[in-house]
Parts: structure tokens; sequence; C-alpha cells
């Protein structure tokens, strides 16, 4: 069993936070994976019913800060980020246009605005307000 563990500050000890059988897995850990083993989860994100597949998503978690991005909205907690969310500072920020968007994803995601050229936000933007509401 591989168990993977989160700090509790209000309880200052370690709780499990995921846990997995490793010898039920399709691909043992001592293994890398193929892009085939993939192939069922892509399939499913990629469907017309995943969230995925209607508004464009990004997220960048370190110890201090959680940026995350999805259909215009670009979304900053922290830091702290832990220890309470009175005491997060939550920004967010409406980009209204691609170019935005592509600035936004350089300057907080790390991808280079060339990188994102192919991207299309229009489905992103016309996605429920609900979907993905973060």
């Amino acid at each position: 069993m591989v168990v993977l563990e989160w700090w509790r500050e209000e309880l200052k000890a370690w709780r499990p936070r995921l846990m997995w059988d490793a010898e039920a897995a399709e691909t043992p850990l001592s293994e890398s994976p193929t892009l085939r083993y993939f192939q069922p989860a892509l399939d499913i994100i990629l469907g017309p019913e995943s969230s995925f597949s209607k508004k464009i998503v990004f997220c960048n978690l370190s110890k201090d800060k959680k940026s995350s991005f999805a259909g215009s909205t670009l979304k900053q907690t922290g830091p702290p980020r832990h220890g309470g969310s009175e005491s997060a500072p939550v920004v967010r920020i409406e980009l209204e246009s691609e170019e935005e968007i592509r600035r936004a994803l350089c300057d907080h995601f790390g991808i280079p605005m060339k990188e994102t050229i192919r991207l299309h936000f229009s489905k992103s933007h016309a996605a429920p307000q609900g979907l993905w509401d973060h």
C-alpha cells in the first residue's frame, strides 16, 4: 500500500491524504508508463461530457500560493495559503482578451506565449459559469 500524507497544522500531525494499492496498479511503479497507458484517461478527459473539454483549466500550486485559471478567470490564493481560509487572501481577475489570457499563462504558469498560440479560448469563454467555478 502506498500512502501519501499531508501535514494538518490544526492537528499538529501527519494524516493520510491519498492511498492506493501498488500491487493492483496496471503498470508497476518500477516501470515507466508508456503513452498508451494514459490513453483511457485521455479519452475520458477529452470526451464531450468532461469539464476539461469545455473549459481550459490550469493550476500551479506551491507551498505559499495557488494560482488557477479556468474559462477567463485567474484566481490567486495566498500567501499564506495555509492556516485557515480567513488568513489567505484571494484575488480573482477576469481576463478580457486572448492576449490577456496568454500573458497570464506566461506570467503565472511559466508557459511561453508562443506555446499558447494554438489554444482557442472561445469554447472556454462560452462554458456555463458554474462549470469548474473556482
